[in-house]
């Protein structure tokens, strides 16, 4: 039972991170997409 609390506390804790990844990387997609659609 100790690593599973340890592993979902551990998600939890890198969920904030992976939002912030996400959100970077859709943010990042939204301002290429236009150049990648001018230069397929």
């Amino acid at each position: 039972m100790g690593n599973l609390f340890w592993i979902s506390g551990s998600f939890v804790g890198h969920r904030s991170i992976w939002s912030v990844t996400v959100t970077v990387i859709l943010t990042n997609f939204a301002c290429f997409s236009p150049i990648l659609m001018v230069f397929p």
